[in-house]
Formats: C-alpha cells, sequence, structure tokens
C-alpha cells in the first residue's frame, strides 16, 4: 500500500509540472503575440514590426492606428518614391507618386468636383512606406491586404469614403497615357489603357523636395480643417 501511495504521489507531482510547463508555454505564446513595441493610444498591443517614419514616429505596417498617420511622413515617403519603379527615360530623372497624385487633384480641382479631387490626391497614400509594382501587386495577396489595411486608416484619419470614386479609378488610368509619353520609353507592347482618352495632366517631374511642397500645398487647399502643425518651408509657388 506504501508503494502505491508513493507512486500517487508521484504522478501528482508529475501533473503539476506538466501544468506548469504548460502555462509558461501559454505566456511565451502570448508574449509572442506582444511585441516589446509601445501601446496604441487606446491601450492595445500593436503587432508585427515597427518602422520608423520621417517625423519620427513608430509606423505598425501590419497594425495601422489613426493616432498614427501623419501627413508630413505621407508627403514624405510618396515625394521620393518613384513611379513605374523608376524604370523611366535617361532623361527623367525623377517622377513621384506625389506628383502623379496632384496631377489627379488638380484635374478634379479645375472641375469643382472637390471631394473626387481630396480622394484623388490620397488616393495613393498607403504606398507612403513603400510600393510594388502593379504586376507585382495584383500577385500578392497578402500585400493588397496589407495596403487596404493602411488605407482604409487613412481614410479613417482624412474624413473620406472608404471606397474609392470610380471617377478617381477611371482618371487614375488615363493619366497613365499621359505619364508614359511624358517620362516613359516607346512601350515595346501595346498597353491596357490604349483604348482611353489621356487625362491631359502636365507633368513636370518636379524633384523629390518640390513633389513633396506641392503635395502639401494641395492638401491644405483641398482639406482646410486639417492643422499642418509643422512649418514647411518648401512651398514656394512653382510647385503649385
Amino acid at each position: 500500500m506504501a508503494g502505491l501511495g508513493e507512486f500517487g504521489e508521484h504522478m501528482r507531482r508529475q501533473e503539476m509540472d506538466l501544468a506548469r510547463n504548460r502555462n509558461a508555454l501559454v505566456g511565451r505564446v502570448d508574449m509572442a503575440r506582444k511585441p516589446p513595441g509601445p501601446l496604441s493610444a487606446s491601450g492595445e498591443w500593436l503587432c508585427g514590426h515597427w518602422a520608423q517614419t520621417a517625423s519620427g514616429r513608430v509606423f505598425y505596417p501590419l497594425d495601422p492606428r489613426v493616432e498614427d498617420i501623419c501627413i508630413y511622413d505621407i508627403a514624405a515617403g510618396l515625394s521620393r518614391l518613384c513611379r513605374y519603379a523608376g524604370q523611366l527615360r535617361d532623361d527623367v530623372e525623377h517622377y513621384s507618386i506625389a506628383e502623379h497624385s496632384v496631377c489627379l487633384a488638380r484635374y478634379f480641382y479645375a472641375r469643382g468636383e472637390i471631394d473626387l479631387a481630396r480622394w484623388a490626391l490620397m488616393h495613393d497614400a498607403a504606398e507612403f512606406c513603400g510600393e510594388l509594382i502593379r504586376p507585382i501587386k495584383s500577385a500578392v495577396s497578402e500585400y493588397r491586404t496589407i495596403e487596404a489595411r493602411i488605407m482604409r486608416v487613412i481614410c479613417a484619419r482624412f474624413g473620406l469614403p472608404l471606397v474609392e470614386p470610380d471617377a478617381v479609378k477611371r482618371a487614375d488610368l488615363r493619366i497613365l497615357l499621359d505619364e508614359r509619353a511624358a517620362v516613359m520609353a516607346p512601350p515595346p507592347a501595346p498597353w491596357d489603357v490604349d483604348d482611353m482618352a489621356p487625362l491631359g495632366a502636365i507633368i513636370l517631374c518636379y524633384p523629390s523636395r518640390m513633389a513633396r511642397a506641392a503635395f502639401l500645398h494641395w492638401f491644405g487647399v483641398l482639406f482646410p480643417n486639417e492643422q499642418l502643425s509643422f512649418a514647411s518651408r518648401e512651398t514656394s509657388s512653382t510647385a503649385r
């Protein structure tokens, strides 16, 4: 009987050890889900790795929050990212996503369609932390999901409708013809938009600092209720 009692005590200790190990494992899994970075303003853990933005903020691309969106970071990123992955003619130094966005915004603004101009200016804003060219992006569903999540947060931050207007989508296709003529080598094959009419945009190929200034200028025009807390020294009239 003594032997059975010792065996029972041994089993009880083993069960306690297993329970402690299981709890420790669960704790490690929980910590893996809670990165060592900061909490959001609402006190929630942020997921994934973070990136530092131009303004010195922490930004989690996989878990974006409204409070982390800054127009200066968007302008900085878009003005330095080149359209078409930089595959421009030799005589074209730079053509930024920021200038592309300004061209679309100006098109709708000239037509008196202010709400469309607002969306046009911001339609590529989710690309401020990096861009893939269209053939790759269309094949990587996870990237599209991440980009859409960032765009939803940007829309919430600046009061835009969540769905991109069809008119902006169509203008975004038509401007490809203007851009092809202005910055690209002669095409080796037809483009999918060849049956469309060009938008009539004037492509000036601003250097990045001027493209950033132009983007911030038009943001101030189209979003007058947003406070630009940092003074921009680059908003010269030549960038407007």
